[in-house]
């Protein structure tokens, strides 16, 4: 009986110990007093989570990966991407055929007697590139137009051409051009347009072309050097120009707005003229070589007659023959390629008797002084170098 009874108590002190753990009630087969077994009921424990506290679930591999990742976001990032953004001219893109198309524009441009009158105010450049085609009766193309507006009040009336070319004028300004091919007028970005869109023009049609029209122009030179023309006719392209040399004809290739290009034709006209040629006067003091050598040299270049004999005639040569050879070759060569051109068109000075040159020998001072037009001084100082 003893046995049975502590049997029960160590069994309630189980279920009493923890009250965290769950209590469930079972039949156990136990020894009784007189040694036979005897069925009892027992109350089994098993356990459970406190009250008030849930269960704490193990971290899964995608919440581990989510936290590194952010340990390794930089805030800044998007503030970076922010300022790029911003950056960027703003622009717009044609819109679809689904979208809605541009209204037309009302009173703001008025055509009266075939000239039209302008008193836009913020009206986007679609709007009125639209409404400038079809006045025209142009097909308009474009992909991207300045994302702005424009602004344009005019006073009095300009033609259709006229009016063109001033609202080209404020579209140059913002880094877009027009071109007319026949019937299409397109709208491009200057750094987009090829050489190939823009009408050639001769350069005594330049002054029937509107100001901002873009043109390309052929420009044959006498006796100026395409490779020096370039760079002293660079700086007086705008924003849209392009210049370029063709070394073997001795010409320019120039790209540009009609207004510019009118510039550098009056410009190179000048030099060119009788006017521009005047004889010049120069002292070309030699270091390296003899003078006396130098000046038979480039009589010879130039087919020119001694004048006098004696040191100032420059007929003594103390240099070796292979050594005023290879100079002789070396002049005749650069002669041949600054004066190609001038002799094929034949001087192109008209029936103006050329500018005789002369060449003066300092022996005392190692030097030579040369007169003689901007052509033949050209060739010389080429030869000299």
């Amino acid at each position: 009986m003893k046995a049975y009874i502590s049997l029960i108590a160590v069994l309630t002190m189980s279920v009493t110990a923890n009250f965290t753990t769950a209590q469930t009630t079972r039949t156990v087969t136990v020894k009784g007093p007189d040694g036979k077994p005897m069925v009892v009921e027992a109350t089994v424990s098993q356990s459970r989570t406190p009250p008030g506290k849930p269960a704490a679930k193990p971290a899964s591999s995608s919440a581990v990966k989510k936290n590194e990742g952010d340990k390794d976001k930089k805030p800044e990032d998007g503030k970076d991407k922010a300022k790029e953004a911003d950056a960027v001219p703003k622009v717009i893109k044609r819109p679809t055929s689904s979208e809605k198309p541009t209204e037309p524009i009302g009173t703001e441009a008025v055509v009266a007697d075939g000239k039209v009158t302008f008193d836009l105010k913020g009206q986007p450049w679609d709007r009125v590139l639209q409404w400038l085609a079809d006045t025209s009766e142009l097909s308009l193309d474009w992909q991207e137009l300045p994302g702005d507006t424009l602004n344009l009040t005019t006073t009095r009336s300009y033609t259709l051409e006229q009016a063109r070319d001033i609202v080209n004028r404020h579209l140059l300004a913002c880094g877009f051009s027009m071109v007319l091919n026949g019937e299409l007028l397109s709208v491009i970005k200057i750094g987009d347009i090829k050489s190939s869109l823009v009408p050639r023009v001769e350069p005594e049609e330049l002054e029937l072309q509107l100001d901002h029209t873009l043109c390309k122009v052929s420009f044959d030179l006498n006796w100026l050097i395409a490779d020096e023309a370039v760079e002293e006719l660079a700086p007086l392209l705008s924003s849209a120009g392009k210049i370029s040399k063709l070394s073997r004809t001795n010409r320019l290739e120039v790209m540009d707005t009609a207004r510019s290009l009118k510039d550098i034709y009056r410009i190179l006209q000048d030099e060119q003229s009788d006017t521009g040629q005047e004889q010049l006067v120069r002292t070309f003091r030699l270091k390296e070589r003899r003078a006396s050598e130098v000046i038979v040299l480039l009589r010879s270049l130039l087919g020119l007659e001694n004048e006098g004999g004696g040191s100032g005639s420059g007929g003594g040569s103390s240099g070796s023959s292979s050594q005023l050879t290879s100079m002789m070759r070396q002049m005749q060569q650069q002669m041949q390629k600054i004066s190609s051109s001038s002799a094929a068109k034949g001087g192109g000075s008209g029936s103006k008797e050329p500018t005789k040159t002369r060449l003066v020998l300092n022996q005392r001072e190692n030097m030579i002084l040369v007169q003689a037009a901007p052509d033949q001084m050209a060739i010389i100082d080429k030869a000299i170098e």
